[in-house]
């Protein structure tokens, strides 16, 4: 997921919708291991496996 970010964030990928890239994604930020991250759009914590690659509600960060 971070290898597409970072293709985006250099032109590489003309269009990706991670949440890596989104303006929701809110990195480690919970103790819990299997979901540290949190999606302001959903108002949830979530884990590697909930990460989105083409996610249709995307807001660039």
């Amino acid at each position: 997921m971070n290898l597409v970010g970072h293709l985006a964030d250099t032109g590489v990928l003309s269009v990706a919708r991670t949440c890596t890239t989104c303006r929701f994604f809110r990195r480690d930020e919970h103790d819990d291991s299997r979901r540290p991250h949190h999606c302001a759009l959903l108002d949830a914590p979530i884990g590697d496996p909930d990460l989105r690659v083409d996610c249709a509600e995307h807001q660039p960060a």
